[in-house]
């Protein structure tokens, strides 16, 4: 397939056209070398290819003699159309089952054209040798094209249904520019091979320049638009640890101030509920000194014992809420069991514990939980010390709001609930209760005994 009427024109266009392939070869090839990304790869190993054509052409327009009974242009090229297959198979992301008609073409398409490498060289050997196969070889020439043009039609159908995307859009103007031009090339090389200016390959080989610029710049996009992906995921996954530290230095600075309030707490609940009673029994004990009375003194000392005894159950309260190993629903339950029990026990009352499994799930901050846990203690006192009852209940359960509710109920002979007096410790454990944003309710009579609940919200 040698040049014809004007070679000049022939040999300046291949010229410039090799000059470009040179320089996308060697650059996809750096580019390939130093990102290792498979489709540059196969579009540096592609390029390469063409490029070996076009060098060959040049120097057959030269009119070097070429190698005897081997038509090297046309194996040439049809390896580079093999390589182009599978670049473009690559780059359209085929898919086996919804670009089915394209995945399966451009898999056997490299074996086929194998094949017509084959036949194409026994041909040509045999119509130079042995003056045999000029029409099958004409056959087999316009059949391999015809396939080839079938191929290019089939990846442009498939490269149209993603032209949403910029990078299938160059990709669908590439392979359109090919098929075009390859048209082009073959009507020229078949009907007017002798009349032509330029010839048929040379049309082509300004194809091959198009091509380049459209996949070249659909690589490139690709590239730029990973690139922002991967900084967008990078920006995410950094905003996300800057969220994570955020939150962790939210909760340290709330911690520390959950620390210094429950520190407040526990120095007010000292000095209140503890520091009151040191100082009565400092008071009893100067006055025990100088008491004459023999009685006096008893009484005193009775009132010494009970204070110091409600200092170390006071005392024992506060050390016990503070240990971690305590900080459950669980544990702040069988507390209040192991304290009632006994004195349920003592005073001969029929006493039952219903509680709702699910209460045990629930956390609890240690402030409400002790202050639920004294609030449920000062009410079975309460209970232990006025109702005269006989049966008792402390119940565990949920509302059906969501809330926490704890239910003390007896029969015995209830109290007036409107009474301003505070001998029974309603109006503390409404102070308890209002400290941590709980409703606690009162309803006592002589018919039905005492129920007393507490109603804490949760989250």
């Amino acid at each position: 397939m040698q040049a014809q009427a004007n070679p000049d024109i022939n040999y300046i266009v291949f010229v410039m056209v090799t000059g470009a392939l040179l320089l996308a070869s060697v650059y996809h090839s750096v580019l390939f070398y130093y990102n290792r990304v498979k489709l540059i790869g196969y579009y540096s190993v592609y390029l390469w290819s063409v490029f070996a054509y076009c060098f060959i052409r040049c120097v057959y327009v030269r009119g070097i003699p070429h190698i005897p009974y081997f038509s090297g242009d046309e194996v040439l090229q049809m390896v580079s159309f093999a390589l182009y297959i599978r670049f473009t198979k690559a780059a359209l992301e085929l898919d086996p089952i919804k670009d089915r008609l394209a995945y399966r073409y451009s898999t056997i398409a490299p074996a086929i054209i194998v094949g017509y490498i084959a036949l194409h060289s026994f041909l040509f050997w045999s119509f130079f040798i042995l003056k045999l196969g000029g029409v099958v070889y004409t056959v087999a020439y316009l059949a391999i094209r015809a396939f080839l043009l079938f191929i290019g039609f089939v990846s442009l159908i498939a490269a149209m249904k993603k032209r949403a995307s910029p990078y299938h859009r160059y990709i669908f103007y590439g392979i359109l520019s090919l098929i075009i031009i390859g048209l082009l090339a073959t009507i020229i090389e078949v009907l007017w091979k002798r009349n032509q200016y330029v010839d048929a390959l040379t049309v082509l080989a300004v194809g091959y320049n198009i091509d380049m610029f459209f996949f070249s710049g659909a690589i490139s996009y690709k590239m730029r638009a990973e690139t922002i992906e991967k900084e967008n995921a990078n920006r995410k996954v950094l905003e996300q640890e800057l969220e994570i530290q955020r939150n962790e230095m939210e909760r340290l600075v709330l911690s520390f101030h959950v620390k210094e309030q429950e520190r407040s707490r526990i120095a007010t609940e000292l000095h209140d509920e503890i520091g009151s009673t040191i100082s009565s029994i400092s008071i009893l004990s100067e006055v025990i000194i100088k008491e004459k009375n023999e009685t006096s003194v008893r009484s005193m000392q009775a009132e010494i014992k009970n204070n110091a005894k409600q200092i170390m159950e006071k005392m024992d309260d506060i050390i016990w809420s503070l240990n971690p190993r305590n900080d459950s629903m669980e544990k702040m339950l069988l507390r209040i069991k192991q304290f009632a029990t006994p004195l349920f026990e003592a005073r001969n009352i029929n006493y039952e514990y219903p509680i709702n499994p699910d209460v045990y799930e629930i956390p609890l901050p240690i402030e409400i939980r002790q202050q639920a846990y004294l609030i449920i203690k000062e009410a079975i006192n309460n209970l232990i010390k006025h109702s005269g009852c006989i049966k008792a209940s402390l119940i565990a359960d949920m509302s059906a709001g969501g809330d926490l509710v704890f239910t003390i109920k007896d029969d015995g002979v209830g109290f007036d609930t409107n009474s301003e007096s505070d001998r029974n410790g309603v109006l503390n454990m409404k102070h308890r209760a209002e400290s941590i944003g709980a409703i606690i309710d009162f309803v006592s009579s002589g018919e039905v005994g005492t129920y007393v609940s507490l109603s804490i919200k949760i989250g």
